[in-house]
């Protein structure tokens, strides 16, 4: 059993998801549940830098992701893997502008998981945007993230931000 595996079986490409409980307690890495507040991001599976993104080993992960050896069909991957990343190591600026590009790259509309994927990148977007605390634009990303697939990351970012906004 893969406890990351967060997908059904209407997706060919399977999203790894980096819930910060799970990375905390299997990689003993405290500081990353204190990062992400109760959120979820997700990097996309076999993109280059994913697998150490994954482990926990986000800077080895990271400058994988700036090898320029890798195909440009594959920018919406690292993008959206970049953006993973850099919301783990805190650097929430970048997580953004990383999920921008990543939302702006995937335009594959004839692609049957386009809707679930691009809804993925804003709901990691949203993510960082709330970390950063831009709570207006965070709601925005994660509603329009719901929007377009309710799927399980996004309808938990979207409560998990719903109920923070309540309790502001």
């Amino acid at each position: 059993m893969k406890p990351f595996n967060t997908l059904t079986a209407k997706s060919k490409l399977i999203l790894k998801l980096l819930s910060a409980c799970i990375v905390a307690s299997l990689f003993n890495i405290s500081n990353a549940a204190a990062s992400t507040k109760g959120f979820q991001v997700a990097v996309v599976e076999h993109t280059t830098g994913a697998k150490e993104i994954i482990e926990g080993q986000y800077e080895t992960g990271l400058k994988k992701l700036s090898k320029r050896d890798t195909p440009a069909k594959s920018s919406f991957n690292r993008s959206l893997t970049r953006c993973a990343a850099n919301i783990m190591l805190n650097d929430y600026q970048s997580a953004d502008g990383a999920c921008t590009v990543a939302i702006e790259k995937y335009k594959n509309r004839s692609s049957l998981n386009y809707k679930y994927f691009k809804s993925i990148a804003y709901s990691n977007r949203g993510v960082a945007r709330y970390l950063k605390g831009d709570m207006t634009a965070a709601s925005d990303d994660l509603k329009m993230a719901a929007s377009l697939d309710d799927n399980k990351i996004v309808m938990a970012n979207l409560a998990n931000i719903k109920a923070k906004i309540a309790n502001h």
